[in-house]
């Protein structure tokens, strides 16, 4: 009788396993899509924070000058934040994508 209790799960088992991996096989392409999305993004939010950079200096030749404008220092705030937006989007896809390898 245990044999075919053993039997009866593994016939139970199979296709759950099947689904499993198939819905892990899933994921894993959708994370790795994630991941070159947040690479290209990264890449472009990069070079225009490098562009905007220059913004916060003070321009030459100006004898009165206070500072940035404000302008500029927001600007250079949300560009900063999207590249650490998008920096952790990839580092949790890592993950989740090491995780979905291991399951």
């Amino acid at each position: 009788k245990e044999d075919s209790t053993d039997e009866d799960w593994t016939t139970m088992l199979q296709p759950m396993l099947k689904d499993d991996q198939e819905r892990c096989e899933s994921w894993d392409k959708e994370v790795q899509n994630i991941l070159i999305f947040a690479a290209l993004f990264s890449a472009i939010v990069t070079s225009f924070l490098l562009q905007s950079i220059p913004l916060l200096q003070p321009q030459d030749g100006a004898t009165n000058a206070t500072g940035p404008l404000p302008a500029s220092i927001r600007i250079n705030v949300f560009w900063s934040l999207s590249l650490v937006l998008s920096l952790t989007t990839a580092l949790v896809g890592i993950i989740a994508a090491q995780w979905l390898r291991e399951h």
